[in-house]
């Protein structure tokens, strides 16, 4: 992940969209902010962090700024058992929801 990037490409590259607002809205301060940061980092390089410093200060500040949480605040973000948190809000296959209840026609095929 690069270093340094210029506004347009921060707000291209790094703004939430529709579904990423949904994942983050029932989340405060630091964890928010946290969220936020794995979300974007995992679209654009498709893996998540390693660690704080391979995330872009200013794409904090950018994220920071978008989620009102001070960036500051992202010292402080848990690295710890960050792999239930991942897969308990990141789906790569999309959101899949089974009615058990139903039956499927299969005369139609």
């Amino acid at each position: 992940m690069r270093a340094e990037w210029e506004p347009d490409e921060l707000i291209d590259a790094w703004t939430l969209t529709g579904g990423d607002w949904d994942l983050v809205a029932n989340k405060a301060g630091v964890t928010r902010l946290g969220l936020a940061v794995m979300l974007k980092f995992y679209e654009i390089e498709g893996r998540f962090p390693a660690c704080r410093e391979e995330v872009p200060q200013a794409a904090v500040a950018y994220l920071g700024s978008l989620v009102t949480v001070e960036p500051a605040l992202f010292a402080k973000y848990s690295w710890r058992g960050l792999s239930p948190l991942f897969w308990s809000h990141v789906n790569p296959y999309g959101r899949f929801r089974l009615d058990m209840d139903t039956r499927l026609d299969l005369t139609a095929a």
